[in-house]
């Protein structure tokens, strides 16, 4: 059963709304001060937040800044405010969706569904490697890290190409364009530390195959030899 989160100071319409979220089949939680919002969604970890922008003590707009630095659980802003530049403000802090208030909690119920199904969808796709160009950011099913940009650019030219053999040469090219004194010995420790990043995001590391004499390729299927 999906766990919802909705974070409202209006108790009778938060449960109003609890009431069509139950009524379809899922669970809801709830949390009427905005100071107490970030404990309660990591003590929960609910597959989806309704988020009111108005809240005592911490408003939602800081709640959603806050919750995107550790989460990318998919937030639907629920709120009064109309105007195209608080809608603009919500989506750039994180927001996924953006609901303004009156609605029917049938709309919500909608809107709710189709974000877990879409939610629930990508992150069964997500069994690759998915690399972040703009942030030197590497993801792996669900978890993201950051690596320095040599490491980005040795990975980006692999992965660009799997199962193709890569010297050490073109990597140093490729990798090394903006550094003085590069050695075949830097892409080795580079590859060693590339290797270490991934197991820590949980990928197999073998995946960043090399060859002896040859350099280094990416398999993607490593029942091939």
């Amino acid at each position: 059963m999906n766990q919802i989160l909705i974070i409202e100071d209006q108790v009778d319409f938060a449960e109003l709304l609890g009431g069509f979220i139950s009524k379809a089949g899922m669970n809801p939680h709830y949390v009427y001060d905005g100071a107490k919002a970030i404990d309660e969604i990591k003590r929960l970890n609910p597959d989806l937040i309704v988020l009111d922008l108005n809240l005592p003590n911490m408003d939602g707009l800081t709640i959603c800044r806050a919750l995107r630095k550790f989460s990318d659980i998919p937030v639907i802003i629920s709120t009064a405010r109309k105007s195209e530049e608080e809608r603009l403000r919500g989506f750039e802090l994180g927001a996924t969706d953006y609901q303004c208030k009156p609605y029917r909690g049938e709309e919500l119920v909608a809107r709710i569904k189709s974000l877990l199904k879409l939610y629930n969808r990508n992150e069964q796709n997500n069994t690759k490697l998915l690399l972040d160009n703009n942030k030197n950011k590497v993801s792996f099913e669900g978890k993201s890290i950051s690596i320095s940009p040599p490491l980005f650019r040795i990975l980006s030219l692999l992965t660009t190409h799997p199962e193709q053999l890569y010297s050490r040469e073109q990597i140093m090219q490729s990798a090394y364009s903006d550094i003085d004194n590069k050695s075949d010995r830097s892409v080795d420790s580079n590859v060693k530390e590339l290797r270490k990043k991934l197991r820590d995001l949980g990928f197999n590391d073998n995946h960043v195959h090399s060859v002896y004499g040859g350099g280094y390729m990416y398999k993607e299927d490593l029942s091939q030899k």
